[in-house]
């Protein structure tokens, strides 16, 4: 597991896939749009929902690896790893994906309600 994509901020991910930066902590890819895609492994440190319709390849996510698609929605929080690592080929994606900062949380209200969703928090 040498080869993992650290992201930082939520546009990290946007550039890797070719995204210009449109907001300084929020990137929405719509895979369409994206250059040629590769897989990667990733190693979040921000808030990640991805809605995948199709992803050629099967992920890394936990403890296990899954075949996602088909309308599946993915959640990840800081400190989560998860995807594939890059071989260099691009993948099929089709889909959706809304990256942003945990600063967006941080003394918003909804922070205070965010342990009973069960996702992983911030560290304090």
């Amino acid at each position: 597991m040498s080869n993992i994509l650290k992201i930082r901020n939520a546009n990290d991910y946007g550039r890797y896939v070719g995204l210009k930066e449109r907001h300084p902590s929020v990137c929405v890819v719509d895979y369409s749009k994206a250059e040629s895609v590769r897989s990667s492994l990733n190693s979040y440190d921000v808030y990640a929902i991805f809605v995948l319709d199709h992803i050629s390849v099967e992920l890394a996510y936990g403890c296990g690896k899954y075949g996602f698609g088909g309308g599946t929605m993915v959640c990840v929080g800081p400190g989560q790893v998860g995807g594939k690592e890059d071989n260099g080929r691009a993948i099929e994606i089709k889909g959706w994906a809304l990256l942003f900062d945990q600063d967006l949380l941080r003394d918003a209200n909804i922070s205070s309600g965010w342990p009973r969703t069960g996702l992983p928090q911030e560290p304090t």
